[in-house]
């Protein structure tokens, strides 16, 4: 479509619009000087007439979702799906191990106790060794179980393998006192055997370094289980 120039510059408006726009149809006039005339007086003489932006309103549903909560909502790639599955995989396989492996370390102990002889200081300091011993196996069970609760984000069952944690190490406490009181007589029961006594030592020596260990390693473990429990996402 031509414009019409005015003093060698461009209007960008039609002859046809702009007359229309003061009401007049070029068409209307004679074919000689006189539209030429009109059409130069419409352009050049009168207020240019602009056109008004028109902007189509996008839809709601159309617009790019927000990302909430810092989530991204870029799909995720296959590989990534996938590797998130095996890793949860891997995870179940060492709770159920973990949960197995508590389970049989704390019926060990308790058939340990059966049948009962507490009015046997003998017998006492034996089954508390041996539960100290003993004592090992459900408590990796147990870190095994916690450790795959949390890496899961299942909290309640991480929070509740928290509480055993520090109800093992109760126990291992009471025990440990209980064990304290008895080595007199344990030295006493022994003589002057030699090679007895040297392995009553050793015994002696290592329950009170598990008594040590076993309550320390277990709040640590009950208490790093408990704050790092959180749900997916946070």
């Amino acid at each position: 479509m031509r414009r019409q120039r005015c003093g060698g510059e461009s209007t960008g408006v039609a002859p046809h619009h702009a007359a229309r726009a003061r009401g007049t149809s070029v068409k209307s006039l004679p074919v000689n000087g006189l539209r030429s005339r009109y059409i130069r007086h419409v352009l050049c003489d009168a207020a240019p007439v602009t056109a008004v932006p028109f902007r189509l309103a996008t839809p709601a549903f159309m617009t790019a979702p927000k990302p909430i909560l810092g989530i991204s909502t870029r799909p995720r790639p296959v590989g990534a799906t996938r590797s998130v599955a095996v890793t949860s995989g891997a995870w179940d396989v060492v709770a159920i191990f973990g949960a197995a492996w508590a389970l049989l370390g704390i019926a060990d102990i308790t058939l340990g106790w059966y049948p009962a002889a507490f009015d046997s200081p003998e017998w006492e300091f034996a089954t508390i060794s041996n539960s100290l011993i003993a004592l090992t196996i459900p408590a990796q069970g147990l870190c095994l179980f916690l450790a795959a609760m949390v890496a899961t984000h299942r909290v309640r069952l991480a929070r509740t393998a928290s509480i055993v944690l520090v109800l093992l190490a109760a126990v291992a406490l009471v025990w440990g006192f209980l064990y304290v009181t008895l080595i007199p007589m344990a030295f006493k029961a022994t003589g002057s055997n030699v090679l007895v006594l040297t392995g009553l030592k050793k015994s002696i020596a290592k329950s009170l370094l598990l008594v040590v260990a076993y309550p320390t390693v277990f709040i640590w473990c009950a208490v790093l289980g408990w704050r790092r429990a959180r749900p997916a996402g946070e």
